[in-house]
């Protein structure tokens, strides 16, 4: 379980990352090695599995202004915590 919430924890600052606007020179493959993972398919993987988009998808709808992690759900939200208990 630590595991995982380690893993869930890098991928959120990698999310954040990837919708700051400074990211837009790093590849994929770069911002996945930035964040602790080793194998970029790996983190696009778990990335869209999380959050429902690709690492890529994320970045583009970042730079088109729209909000798209409004139905992402947050580990410190009363939905979480209802999901996971």
């Amino acid at each position: 379980m630590r595991a995982a919430c380690i893993t869930h924890r890098r991928l959120e600052r990698a999310m954040d990352f990837l919708r700051a606007p400074q990211s837009g020179h790093m590849t994929i493959a770069d911002v996945a090695a930035a964040y602790g993972f080793t194998n970029p398919e790996n983190f696009s993987r778990a990335f869209k599995k999380t959050f429902g988009l690709s690492p890529r998808q994320m970045r583009h709808f970042e730079s088109e202004n729209r909000d798209v992690t409004s139905d992402i759900i947050k580990p410190d939200s009363e939905e979480w915590t209802r999901w996971i208990v």
